[in-house]
């Protein structure tokens, strides 16, 4: 049974995004979005989830996170989740919009989902927040359902809405970008970068230059605000985006090293190996068996 789960859910991961970007916003009920595997797997849109009821224990970008009963989460894409074990009472709603959707919604109030949700992903609410947010999720199911010419312009619309309510209720909770200590913002701004530059560079000089400041300074307050440093982030996420590759797709190495910024297949192959122990090939044999 454990030998199909692998590739079945590779068919299917890569079917229900192609149905997120083709619809552009898709409400899904249930908690079937990633496999219990250790594994981390890379978000390919916006979730927006609303616990129900029980508890999942996943790990965001590397760090343990606890997702219960009226926990509210934004996961931007590019994150990293593994998702770990989860109560038998788990229950869940998540909103997922697409990378084209995601960007108009953006462009339209660039300050609902921006880099505030990079560290600090989710929110407990109390009952009433819990309620409004709830109904504000029904809504969009209800509109994300229709026909027509006004469907995705009134899906924007109660997107804003959540957005306006959760940026209210982050507020009254004492979470917002303006609280973030500068190590963090600046940490925010680097793997928002990392995802946009990964295929030009894997080095810390190249990172550091971003942001006008000296490899060492750089490495230094990335390391303390995260525990991690900035080579450590990098290849966190290049590992991760080849894993995906290998396990969604039939590209052969060598068009993933390409697909990766690497000169070669060789470079692709040593780097991987010293960030997991493994070879790729050996990745992906494992998870096709």
């Amino acid at each position: 049974m454990k030998k199909s789960l692998h590739k079945d859910f590779a068919a299917g991961e890569q079917e229900f995004i192609d149905l997120v970007s083709k619809e552009g916003v898709v409400v899904v009920r249930g908690d079937a979005l990633l496999p219990v595997d250790p594994d981390p797997h890379l978000t390919r849109c916006l979730i927006i989830s609303l616990c129900l009821q029980g508890t999942l224990n996943v790990r965001y970008d590397m760090l343990p996170t606890e997702f219960s009963e009226h926990d509210m989460t934004v996961v931007m894409p590019d994150h990293m989740l593994a998702r770990i074990n989860q109560t038998p009472d788990y229950r869940c709603v998540h909103v997922l919009v697409s990378r084209t959707f995601f960007n108009e919604i953006n462009f339209r109030n660039p300050y609902h989902f921006h880099l505030q949700y990079h560290r600090t992903p989710d929110i407990h609410l109390n009952d009433e927040q819990f309620a409004t947010m709830k109904h504000l999720i029904s809504v969009l199911e209800m509109t994300a359902r229709m026909e027509g010419e006004k469907r995705n312009e009134m899906c924007a619309a109660v997107i804003d809405l959540i957005g306006e309510f959760l940026l209210e209720y982050r507020r009254k909770a004492g979470i917002s970008p303006d609280a973030q200590a500068p190590s963090m913002r600046l940490f925010d701004s680097f793997y928002d970068a990392i995802t946009k530059h990964y295929k030009e560079s894997h080095e810390v000089q190249f990172y550091a230059n971003l942001f006008c400041v000296s490899p060492k300074y750089f490495s230094t307050v990335i390391r303390q605000a995260t525990g991690a440093t900035p080579s450590e982030w990098i290849a966190r996420f290049v590992v991760v985006k080849a894993k995906l590759l290998m396990r969604t797709t039939d590209l052969s190495m060598l068009r993933i090293s390409q697909e990766l910024g690497f000169p070669d297949q060789t470079s692709f192959t040593r780097y991987f190996k010293a960030n997991t122990g493994y070879p790729p090939t050996a990745y992906r044999t494992k998870r096709c068996e």
